[in-house]
């Protein structure tokens, strides 16, 4: 059961990463640099990276997220 839980962990973890690069390379209104500056962050600090691009720019994926779909 723990093996499970780790691994569920880890699938998460990544999809995570995946959705966060996604939406940075999506982002119509981002410059290149900002482009490549958060990709640098999320590469070599993945925690904080995606913490902070979530805590900064979530609301603004999920909206991003809901008119692509909508669309």
């Amino acid at each position: 059961m723990w093996t499970f839980f780790v691994i569920w962990i880890w699938v998460c973890w990544f999809w995570l990463l995946i959705m966060v690069v996604s939406d940075v390379f999506r982002r119509p209104d981002l410059t290149s640099a900002g482009k490549a500056a958060w990709l640098i962050i999320v590469l070599l600090l993945p925690l904080v990276g995606a913490l902070a691009y979530l805590i900064s720019q979530g609301g603004e994926m999920a909206e991003r997220r809901a008119e692509r779909y909508s669309a």
